[in-house]
């Protein structure tokens, strides 16, 4: 109409005309996004190596796919530097986390800043500045590291090591130190998908996936406690049973944040013990009294000195079959029983025995994730319901896979000084 000013009506096109199609496909998609997350319980995650893996929402992607080793906590000279090269040598990050990392970490002028002021310069939320900042690190592949490893057994979908005691099971940073995943990203040219982890002085058997949808099997066994492990331990103290169960809680030590404690108050945790062979400290000097020689090359050092670190109460080697994966379980539930485990420098006794903490994962066991079929995916109505071991029979097939790591030399050494006799196949 005449009346009506030619604005107006350019803005009543402008606001009641559809939307772009962009914006109308990404609001799609993020609804689709959110849907699949409330109700069918996935959502997408980064790899170690920068892929896009789909995870369930229950198996955190801290588990299931390395991503350790952000770019907060960067701070040595060199280790900068060669965050920078990798940087620039490809194109990993958008252009905005490429500009939030070089005013975060001063890669172009030298000033680092924090998070805060990072956000003023760039008009963003400190939330997303820090978001920013880990999702690059992120994509960023782990440099690999030079050291053995110790193929036990490997095929399209699996992968398992025998892990040495001294090394940790995966990085604490993309940039330093030394893991066997770093070692594995040096052998094979791609990290591997973690789903359980073995403390660093810890020897044994450890399980890698290495495509997504092994991963998802292996994980949701760990899960539902389909997965059997054994570890041998060496104790100072004889158990008065040859096999007896601990079934009592882990909690959070009250004043040493690394410590653990059982406690009936914890989380619920279960071990059962065997047996495997004992031996007295009288036993042990009737049958080396003979040996006179205060130097004896068969010891960590003299007779007499080995004589006097020989526990009064004698030394015993078991085998545990954990039911949990507590933190620190098997450590503790042992101390508890007055067995402490030799060489452990939180819980138990040291000495020359051994210069490590003497736990080694010597089986496990689960089903092949070809032979293993995921549980259906939870829905609104039974999301919360927990299916035990007798549920999960229809969905899995049986433990086809056994996965051995003989016991290392250390711990043989230290069994035959204290006069242990070990079995051929504990």
């Amino acid at each position: 109409p005449g009346d009506v000013p030619m604005r107006a009506v350019l803005f009543l096109a402008a606001t009641l005309s559809p939307p772009p199609l962009a914006l109308m496909r990404r609001y799609i998609l993020s609804k689709i996004s959110h849907r699949l997350y409330k109700t069918r319980g996935v959502r997408w995650g980064l790899s170690g190596g920068g892929g896009k893996t789909f995870v369930s929402r229950r198996e955190t992607l801290s588990r299931v796919c390395c991503g350790v080793g952000h770019s907060d906590d960067i701070e040595d000279a060199e280790e900068l530097a060669a965050f920078k090269a990798s940087l620039d040598s490809n194109d990993y990050c958008t252009q905005l986390e490429r500009k939030v990392l070089d005013l975060r970490f001063g890669l172009l002028d030298g000033q680092k800043r924090d998070t805060a002021r990072v956000a003023e310069i760039l008009q963003l939320s400190e939330t997303r500045v820090h978001q920013l900042t880990r999702e690059a690190s992120r994509k960023i592949p782990i440099m690999g590291s030079d050291g053995p490893v110790n193929i036990t057994y490997e095929d399209s979908d699996i992968l398992s090591i025998s892990k040495p005691p001294g090394v940790r099971s995966q990085p604490i940073h993309r940039f330093k130190g030394d893991s066997l995943v770093q070692r594995l990203v040096r052998l094979q040219g791609s990290a591997p998908l973690v789903v359980h982890r073995l403390d660093m002085q810890t020897s044994g058997v450890m399980l890698f996936a290495k495509h997504p949808k092994a991963a998802q099997s292996l994980v949701n066994q760990f899960q539902t406690r389909l997965v059997k492990k054994q570890y041998l331990l060496l104790t100072k103290g004889i158990p008065n049973a040859t096999h007896f169960t601990v079934d009592v809680g882990i909690g959070q030590h009250p004043h040493e944040k690394v410590k653990r404690m059982a406690t009936p108050d914890g989380l619920p945790a279960c071990t059962h013990f065997e047996v495997l062979a004992s031996n007295t400290k009288e036993n042990w000097l009737r049958i080396n009294n003979h040996n006179e020689s205060p130097e004896s090359p068969g010891y960590p050092c003299g007779f007499q000195e080995f004589s006097k670190t020989f526990p009064k109460e004698g030394v015993s080697l078991l085998l545990a079959s954990p039911e949990s994966g507590r933190t620190h379980q098997i450590r503790l539930h042992s101390a508890y029983m007055g067995l402490p485990i030799l060489g452990d420098d939180l819980y138990g006794p040291e000495g020359p025995w051994i210069k490590r903490l003497a736990l080694h994962a010597h089986t496990i066991s689960f089903s092949h994730p070809k032979h293993y079929v995921l549980p259906p995916t939870p829905t609104k109505k039974n999301r919360e319901k927990r299916i035990g071991e007798e549920g999960m029979e229809e969905f899995r097939g049986e433990r086809n896979m056994i996965l051995v790591a003989e016991m290392p030399d250390d711990m043989l050494q230290a069994c035959g000084w204290l006069g242990l006799d070990v079995p051929e196949s504990p």
